[in-house]
């Protein structure tokens, strides 16, 4: 993939996006005392890597990497 441009935060920053394949979407589901029940799952739209004026990937004082994460959230709600 070739690196592309982004408003970020207020500034302009380059990123990358990469490819991926989903290895795992698992539904967290949460019982309602009034016998309904909400279940939610999260997936990944895109994911980007932050890069620095070289091109490098780009990596937080504790080393782990600068991403951006798109995002959806899916809900299912049901009565009992």
């Amino acid at each position: 993939m070739k690196p592309r441009k982004m408003r970020w935060q207020g500034r302009d920053i380059n990123i990358m996006d990469m490819d991926f394949d989903v290895a795992s979407e698992a539904w967290c589901e949460y019982r309602l005392l009034d016998g309904g029940r909400v279940r939610l799952k999260t997936s990944a739209l895109r994911i980007s890597w932050i890069l620095d004026e070289n091109g490098n990937r780009t990596y937080n004082d504790e080393g782990d990497p600068n991403i951006i994460v798109n995002h959806a959230t899916n809900v299912v709600c049901t009565e009992e």
